[in-house]
């Protein structure tokens, strides 16, 4: 047995004893450290960096805001979903509106009532303006409109010069008028 002793004697040297008890302290340290440390007591700022690893992290914690921009990686587009129900029909989203002019230049007589052709459009979204019919308007849906019109006259030394507006192809009752007596050329503008 003394032969065996001095055998272990041998390795016996400071460096060795002190390996392991460094050994034993490190193994047992942490059960030490979780017994003695209280419950939320280590924060941000005791974490080393790169102390949090993935097995540390409790699945699905994590938010998109929380890597660095560019290490997320997006995957392939998923199956196109079903059809989805029909919107609105143009026809009820198009709001009616035109711009007419008339390049024509429209000789009056004394007393006589003429429709004004409108032969330029500057814009027609509802088709409101027929080529057929060109000194009318038509209004494609019930609804509240409102129609401007402005007209100039050349100079005539008597008479009165008149701008008309009439609803439903009717010459009796305009539903918008102004008037101006002569002698100069008149701008009459009216609206309804």
């Amino acid at each position: 047995m003394v032969g065996r002793m001095g055998g272990v004697r041998k390795y016996l040297t400071f460096a060795n004893v002190t390996a392991v008890l460094a050994l034993f302290i490190a193994l047992g340290g942490p059960s030490y450290a979780a017994k003695q440390m209280s419950k939320n007591s280590v924060g941000t700022k005791q974490l080393r960096k790169n102390a949090g690893t993935s097995p540390k992290v409790k699945d699905h914690t994590l938010q998109a805001s929380d890597f660095k921009a560019g290490t997320l990686l997006i995957g392939p587009a998923g199956p196109a979903g079903p059809q989805g129900p029909a919107g609105p029909s143009s026809a009820n989203t198009v709001v009616p509106a035109a711009a007419l002019t008339s390049s024509v230049n429209v000789s009056l007589a004394n007393n006589n009532v003429v429709a004004v052709p409108f032969n330029v459009e500057e814009f027609d979204t509802a088709d409101m303006h027929a080529a057929g019919q060109p000194s009318r308007l038509t209004a494609p849906k019930a609804g509240i409109y409102q129609v401007s019109a402005s007209i100039a006259f050349s100079i005539n030394g008597t008479g009165v010069r008149s701008l008309s507006l009439y609803v439903n192809g009717t010459n009796v009752n305009p539903a918008g008028e102004s008037q101006a007596a002569a002698p100069a050329a008149r701008k009459l503008m009216t609206s309804i």
